[in-house]
C-alpha cells in the first residue's frame, strides 16, 4: 500500500512537470528513474526474503508500479489541460519559429552588409 502511494506521488510529479515543460518532464523522469531502480530492487529482494516466489514478486512490483501510471494521469486530468500533447508540440513550433525568424533576420542583415 505504501509503494503504491509513493509510485502514484510519483507519477503525479512526472505528469505535472511535462505540463509545465518538455524538459521540466524529462529531468524528472530521469531523477525519479534514478531514484525508483534500487529502491525496486530493493523492494523486490523484500519480497523474495519474505516468502513470494519470484513470480508472485514481479507480479506485486508491476501492480504497485502502475500506480504512478494512474498518478501522472490523474495530474492530466486534474490540471484542466486539454492536451498534453498539444502544449509540448505548440512549445516545439515556438522554438522552431523563434530559430526560423532569428535566422532569417542574420541573414538579411548579412545581406544588407554585403550590399553597402
Amino acid at each position: 500500500m505504501a509503494n503504491s502511494f509513493d509510485n502514484f506521488t510519483h507519477g503525479l510529479a512526472v505528469g505535472g512537470s511535462f505540463l509545465v515543460s518538455f524538459p521540466h518532464g524529462v529531468l524528472t523522469t530521469l531523477a525519479i528513474l534514478f531514484h525508483e531502480i534500487p529502491h525496486e530492487v530493493g523492494d523486490f529482494a523484500i519480497l523474495l526474503r519474505s516468502g513470494f516466489s519470484r513470480w508472485d514478486a514481479a507480479r506485486a512490483q508491476i501492480v504497485t508500479a502502475s500506480t504512478g501510471i494512474m498518478g501522472a494521469l490523474t495530474a492530466v486530468a486534474l490540471s484542466g489541460a486539454t492536451s498534453a500533447v498539444g502544449k509540448i508540440q505548440n512549445e516545439f513550433e515556438d522554438k522552431i519559429n523563434i530559430t526560423v525568424v532569428s535566422s532569417t533576420h542574420h541573414f538579411k542583415r548579412n545581406q544588407k552588409m554585403q550590399t553597402l
